[in-house]
């Protein structure tokens, strides 16, 4: 099923309507997204939210079992449609690395997966927000992170393997240096074999 949520609030705080929802470090995130000029994302396990077709977002989040319930996924799916909305809509300047487990894992149906895969490429091809794909091992693999620039200033963001934690001035530094070595050595996603093109 596909989404599409009203803004709960007007476009430049609409955030504060999940601060009873989401713990603050989720909330702080989201709020230093929308105040950015510049968005820097590595995603181990799934395609970045901004990237996310609405069934593709559905499907990741169902897939966590009992962890969330259901009041908390639909509050998730209609934060992300305002993430995914702040991207496209407000013309930040992104960029994102996968890791290429994220093109092979499957969430929702083959026709999802599809839908999700012509989404990534688009968005890629459009030049707006470059996707590139880490091949193998490396240093890092399993911590996603997100880089904003804000005022100038980055503010940098990372999962845990229990929670999202604000990161502090040293680790947002080596989180920097990471990505950029990342999208050094990343392959553009149009020209990585694990893309699925259209029939």
């Amino acid at each position: 099923m596909t989404h599409d949520h009203a803004r709960p609030e007007g476009p430049g705080d609409w955030w504060n309507a999940y601060r009873e929802t989401f713990p603050v470090a989720v909330v702080a995130l989201f709020e230093a997204e929308a105040h950015a000029t510049s968005a820097r994302v590595f995603s181990a396990s799934a395609f970045p939210t901004p990237v996310q077709e609405p069934d593709y977002a559905e499907a990741v989040l169902r897939s966590y079992g009992d962890s969330f319930t259901a009041d908390k996924i639909e509050h998730a799916i209609a934060a992300r449609a305002m993430r995914r909305a702040a991207y496209l809509d407000g013309g930040l300047e992104a960029s994102f690395v996968v890791d290429a487990a994220v093109l092979r894992r499957p969430a929702g149906s083959d026709t999802i997966m599809t839908a999700q895969h012509a989404r990534a490429r688009d968005l890629h091809s459009s030049g707006r927000a470059p996707i590139k794909v880490m091949d193998g091992f490396y240093y890092g693999m399993e911590t996603s992170f997100s880089l904003f620039t804000v005022a100038g200033d980055v503010v940098a963001f990372e999962d845990t393997e229990k929670e999202l934690v604000q990161a502090d001035a040293t680790r947002r530094d080596e989180l920097v240096t990471r990505f950029d070595n990342y999208a050094r050595r990343a392959t553009p996603l149009v020209d990585h074999p694990l893309l699925r093109l259209p029939e």
